[in-house]
């Protein structure tokens, strides 16, 4: 027995979850195995800082995610819109904060982080939320009288905007969509706007439906964040739970209670289900109150600029480069056509959704991040839909045109009314513009050539050169030129292109549209004859040579001389 024990002593196990006698199978797994090590030995070598333990990355994470922040808020002003705050709870005075180094509670699915109440002494990125807007039908009537202040019985969105590099984490429930909304519903933090992160602000000791068009929220007053889907406030109601922080404040989506029975209160009673927007720090004295925990970092506060104005207006001004530099000659005009409101922007408002808005600005080779696609789309959603309007972040790009420009446009734009007795259809400006192509400054200079100048013309109104139909208005006139005027750096040359371009001829004989400019050729023989150069052809025609050249191209043998002139 000893003996068959030492002989097979060295025989190869199978490893754990293979049948035994399946060898192929047990040697696939272990090739894997093999390659995985491979793989990941390879990307160790490549991006060395990139191999820290599990551990280690938790322990960097946290660290960025508790940098202070600075959060300007003072007792008594009105809460608005689009800034940043420090969510505290009136009972347990702590701040609702994010933890990306656990799931989100009892539930937790892989998209969603938990969410606890921090006892720090001041915002850090953890806890600094911001309130966004979402659809609610009274927002027009918001937005017309106080455009960002927040409101009771107004559905909004508290965001954290810098913990991600993926984008925004919003507030919600773990229970997705309302679903068993009976059970214990923790409060965790999740990546893409949606109805399950909808909160409505509400007073104390009111129910939801008597909030409606309510006064503004003040900086300090106790409200109570009722979860839209399930109507269960959010709550910490004293219960510690661990995160990478120590031990914190847990924060749930229900009703608190002092006595025990199966029906529920709907009305909000108990501080621990009212939370307060606050400031923190020296600009609110009157909302500190003493914390338990840790002492004053002496680290420099963090300005989070990616979602300020500054960062909005750098994220902005990087569109609006990348714009110019794909658009060329016809300057934003390439971005109209990729926003789809090129000929249309006045008639149909066009709107378009995060993943439209980032594809739109792809096209202009301006690559978008997740975090700065949601900036971008709160800076411009502003009903709350999770859809921006094109022209609106149109207008933002181009900017206002200077007076001098406006002037000329509209000077031009007067002259082709007159002209077209009153209207200005665009088969006629077509033809002028062909007309007159020769003369405007890039063609005279050489930087293009006729055929190209033409080209870009037509190319700017989409949908029109085909049919060539259509009154152009003064509206699109304007937005055309409002397109084209940030490829121009030089006011008199912008003008002088208007002036040359759309010179009125001594004749109408324009307006039918045949090629002006004739070429008379007299023959050996046979008789003479006339011929039309197209408007479109890029020719010399005091060069000898080359109309010469030409002719014998097209067949015309036999020419002794020959002469050119227009009908104009």
């Amino acid at each position: 027995m000893a003996d068959l024990t030492m002989a097979h002593s060295n025989v190869q196990k199978y490893s754990p979850g293979v049948l035994v006698g399946n060898w192929f199978e047990d040697i696939a797994m272990r090739e894997d195995q093999l390659k995985l090590y491979k793989a990941q030995r390879h990307a160790a070598a490549e991006h060395p800082e990139k191999t820290a333990t599990n551990a280690v990355a938790r322990s960097m994470l946290a660290s960025q995610l508790a940098e202070p922040t600075t959060v300007v808020a003072v007792k008594g002003d009105d809460v608005r819109i689009g800034q940043p705050y420090w969510v505290i709870n009136q009972k347990t005075q702590a701040a609702l904060a994010l933890d990306l180094g656990t799931g989100g509670g009892a539930s937790s699915q892989s998209q969603q982080y938990a969410l606890s109440g921090s006892s720090a002494s001041g915002p850090q990125v953890r806890s600094t939320w911001t309130l966004l807007r979402c659809k609610d039908e009274h927002n027009h009537s918001y937005n017309r009288s106080n455009p960002s202040v927040l409101h009771y019985g107004q559905r909004i969105r508290l965001a954290n905007e810098n913990a991600s590099a993926e984008g925004f984490l919003y507030v919600q429930s773990s229970r997705s969509s309302g679903l068993r909304s009976s059970e214990v519903q923790y409060a965790v933090a999740a990546l893409n706007a949606c109805a399950d992160n909808v909160f409505v602000v509400s007073c104390a000791g009111t129910v939801r439906d008597d909030v409606h068009f309510g006064s503004p929220v003040k900086v300090g007053d106790g409200v109570v964040l009722l979860h839209s889907l399930t109507n269960l406030p959010l709550a910490c109601n004293g219960e510690h739970v661990g995160t990478s922080y120590g031990m914190e404040y847990a924060v749930t989506c229900g009703y608190t209670t002092d006595y025990y029975s199966r029906s529920r209160g709907a009305v909000v009673v108990k501080p621990e289900n009212v939370f307060y927007f606050s400031g923190g720090g020296d600009a609110d004295p009157a909302l500190m109150k003493p914390r338990t925990t840790s002492k004053p970092s002496s680290r420099s506060t963090t300005i989070l600029t990616m979602t300020t104005d500054s960062g909005v207006a750098a994220l902005v001004e990087r569109i609006r480069q990348g714009a110019l530099v794909i658009g060329g000659r016809i300057g934003f005009r390439s971005l109209s056509i990729a926003l789809g409101v090129a000929c249309n922007e006045q008639r149909q408002r066009r709107f378009l959704d995060r993943n439209a808005l980032r594809r739109a600005i792809a096209g202009l080779g301006v690559w978008l991040s997740p975090m700065e696609t949601d900036v971008l789309m709160k800076r411009f959603d502003t009903a709350g839909d999770n859809v921006v309007c094109a022209q609106d972040i149109l207008a933002e790009l181009r900017g206002t045109m200077p007076l001098v420009r406006m002037q000329a446009v509209i000077y031009a734009y007067q002259q082709l009314s007159i002209e077209g007795r009153g209207s200005v259809e665009f088969k006629d400006m077509h033809s002028l513009f062909c007309l007159n192509v020769a003369t405007i400054p890039d063609v005279v200079d050489g930087v293009i050539q006729r055929a190209e100048a033409v080209r870009d013309f037509e190319s700017c109104w989409t949908g029109r050169v085909g049919c060539k139909i259509g009154t152009v208005t003064l509206d699109e006139f304007v937005e055309y030129y409002a397109d084209v005027s940030p490829a121009e750096k030089s006011d008199e040359r912008f003008c002088k292109l208007l002036l040359q371009s759309w010179a009125i001829p001594a004749t109408s004989a324009y307006l039918s549209g045949v090629p002006h400019r004739l070429l008379t050729v007299t023959y050996d023989d046979k008789p003479t004859e006339t011929v039309r150069l197209p408007d479109s052809l890029v020719l010399d025609t005091h060069n000898r040579e080359a109309v010469r050249r030409l002719l014998i191209q097209c067949g015309l043998r036999g020419v002794k001389d020959f002469a050119v002139s227009t009908d104009m």
